[in-house]
């Protein structure tokens, strides 16, 4: 039995790993939470990695490493990175000293924002553009330069039922649900790849019996531009509920020309992993989970 300490089990990421992984007997789950509770989750532990260490969790054979600041409404971009950097540093700290193996979240924003339609590898050149992409590339070297075994997962933007950060699908989820509008910058060419939580979280079981330490892109199977992510969301809310959702455009968006295509080809020849959600069912499945609430 494989002993796994989830961090950020109670963010939208962290949670869905630790259910996933607690209903398989191979492995004990400890899933590490700030919040007093997480419905579901059995072994929790209270700690904040800012503060405290994690001397007293021994045994522990594979960290999955979830916690993580985001740079957004409520945390700037250099206030992220270095949460974030004093998070990895522990932990880092604890995989070194107890040799175990660290199945580390990093972003797709190591690569920075493509202009081209140049699918990015693993062995794509980095391009940070602010302090939290620096920092997830200053945390990637140092765990390279360790001696535990390491699998490090590029993630693009991951979605599910319980996400809070309003993001540009969280956005339209909510105005679909409620009647509103759909609006979409400039043409709406801009492109950006969505995975569902879920399988994310079948990579990180792919990679606890994986026995190198390696690098993967773990995304959806394909960009979607914000034109026809709005489309299909409001075809997905007209099926629910027979209601026509309007989609238009608002104003010129200055990422207009910025793509994101990621190639999945390692993940899926070394790990045996692809996405199996597409985002038509995760669209349409987070919309019917929700169907009775004018709000989220």
């Amino acid at each position: 039995m494989h002993n796994i300490l989830v961090t950020g089990a109670g963010g939208l990421v962290g949670y869905e790993v630790a259910r996933y992984l607690q209903c398989d007997s191979r492995y004990h789950v400890i899933s590490m939470i700030h919040s007093k509770s997480a419905e579901g989750l059995k072994n929790t532990v209270h700690k904040d990695l800012l503060t405290e260490q994690l001397n007293d969790l021994p045994g522990i054979d594979v960290v999955v490493h979830c916690a993580a600041a985001i740079p957004g409404k409520d945390q700037t971009d250099a206030g992220a990175a270095g949460v974030n950097q004093a998070m990895d540093e522990t932990v880092i700290r604890y995989c070194r000293e107890n040799k175990c193996k660290l199945i580390y979240f990093s972003s797709i924003a190591v690569y920075g924002q493509q202009r081209n339609d140049i699918f990015l590898t693993e062995d794509s050149s980095f391009s940070p553009e602010g302090e939290y992409a620096r920092q997830k590339i200053a945390s990637e070297k140092k765990i390279m330069e360790s001696d535990f075994p390491y699998l490090i997962l590029r993630i693009p933007s991951p979605y599910g039922v319980r996400q809070k950060t309003r993001t540009v699908l969280k956005i339209f989820v909510e105005n679909a649900q409620g009647g509103k509008p759909l609006t979409y910058y400039g043409s709406g060419s801009r492109t950006q790849n969505f995975v569902h939580v879920k399988d994310i979280a079948r990579a990180v079981e792919a990679c606890i019996s994986y026995n190198s330490s390696a690098v993967f892109n773990i995304a959806g199977d394909q960009a979607y531009a914000m034109k026809g992510l709005a489309e299909l969301t409001a075809s997905r809310m007209k099926k629910i509920n027979g209601i026509d959702i309007p989609v238009s455009s608002v104003g010129a968006d200055p990422q207009e020309d910025v793509r994101t295509n990621i190639s999945i080809e390692k993940a899926e020849k070394e790990l045996g992993w692809k996405p199996e959600i597409t985002l038509e069912t995760g669209i349409e499945s987070w919309l019917r989970s929700n169907e009775n609430r004018s709000s989220f």
